[in-house]
């Protein structure tokens, strides 16, 4: 039978336990070592402004203007987090004008929003995104401006001549409120020799409202950074 000293023992468990710490520490440092930066993108975008529900029967000739920036996780290149500020605007349809007596009417709606995004890479990608934000809408019903006439004299010349005097648009009413929606949306990107890339973007946005929920598309053509 084979023998070993006391001093040539062999603890199993302890040598176990030293590779298993070992390990623990040599990992978030190789981790750390391979790790990469963050970076941000900017964007900029305008565009027609589609709606769908009450905001399609009621509106029309919408437009859209977008400013944005995305946080790209290169260590999970698909992945970034996207923050936007947008601006949509319609005008009132005129047999809806004519019901409420008015000759101008718009609406208008700034958002602030964020979410996630998952996106390939190459030379033309393809991305979605989800989020939702804040919501501010407000609709205002203008009269035009009105003018009368007036009587201008010169007494050098001995002159007088009729001219108008014109007053501002008058607001007969104004709606303004500001809710909590929702949006998701897809779209290209087409990269450039400098590295930056043209997008072209659908996305569709639901504000809850208590008698008929805001939904509109707007379709963007931007530049991104």
């Amino acid at each position: 039978m084979r023998h070993c000293s006391p001093g040539t023992s062999v603890n199993r468990p302890a040598l176990l336990l030293t590779i298993i710490i070992a390990l623990l520490f040599a990992g978030p440092a190789s981790a750390q070592r391979s790790e990469k930066k963050t970076a941000w993108s900017g964007q900029i975008g305008a565009g027609l402004s589609g709606s769908i529900g009450i905001v399609d029967e009621l509106m029309e000739g919408g437009f859209s203007i977008t400013v944005g920036a995305t946080y790209n996780v290169r260590r999970a290149p698909f992945f970034g987090f996207w923050f936007e500020g947008n601006y949509n605007g319609w005008d009132i349809k005129g047999a809806e004008l004519e019901t409420l007596g008015v000759k101008n009417g718009d609406l208008r709606i700034w958002s602030i929003t964020s979410g996630i995004s998952m996106r390939t890479r190459g030379k033309v990608g393809f991305y979605g995104a989800l989020g939702g934000g804040w919501y501010r809408q407000q609709i205002d019903l203008i009269n035009p401006a009105e003018s009368q006439p007036a009587i201008a004299c010169n007494s050098w010349w001995n002159y007088c001549t009729g001219v108008d005097i014109v007053f501002s648009q008058n607001v007969v009413g104004k709606v303004s409120e500001g809710s909590v929606g929702y949006n998701a949306g897809m779209g290209l990107t087409f990269k450039l020799k400098s590295e930056n890339m043209i997008y072209i973007e659908v996305k569709y946005h639901n504000i809850p409202h208590d008698q008929a929920a805001i939904e509109l598309i707007p379709f963007i053509v931007g530049y991104r950074w």
